[in-house]
């Protein structure tokens, strides 16, 4: 075949890219061709038919989504694309778009903060209160404000505990 979408793909790869319905399970190992393959079949959609503000492409990493969009727009020629991204970015993209629909308090311009934010915070609250940090360590005051989270107790819930 002398297309682009099916160039370099094995007869396996192939028949995955020329599915255009329905799920697919693609079992493979390490290094195999599965991103190709899962990147080839997003641009055959997409060249079916399928807008590809339609199709959503989930990887584990920002490099990976990094590499699939470019692999798909260079397939395609560009336009016409679909969202790719880690869980974590495309859920913050979905909540950046419909946060305010919500009437929580929050607008589009959170931030979510790492690990590493949390305790610089939290270190600067402590100060601010005068509390030592080598009396009450910083990290297991991270650790109670996640244990609220997760059993979504307000401050004012854990405060009459």
């Amino acid at each position: 075949m002398n297309d682009v979408i099916f160039d370099g793909l094995n007869p396996e790869q192939c028949g995955a890219v020329k599915v255009l319905s329905g799920p697919l399970l693609i079992l493979a190992g390490a290094g195999s061709g599965k991103t190709k393959t899962l990147t080839h079949r997003i641009a055959n959609l997409i060249r079916q038919g399928t807008p590809g503000h339609k199709i959503l492409a989930v990887t584990f990493t920002n490099k990976a989504a990094g590499e699939m969009k470019d692999r798909i727009a260079k397939i395609l020629g560009g336009g016409n694309l679909p969202a790719v991204g880690t869980f974590h970015s495309i859920c913050v993209r979905i909540l950046r778009e419909d946060i305010e629909k919500l009437d929580c308090g929050l607008n589009k311009n959170f931030v979510i903060f790492d690990t590493d934010d949390s305790q610089k915070l939290i270190k600067m609250i402590m100060k601010d209160f005068h509390i030592d940090p080598k009396e009450v360590k910083p990290r297991p005051i991270g650790g109670v404000i996640s244990s609220c989270k997760s059993k979504l107790q307000t401050p004012l819930e854990f405060a009459d505990e």
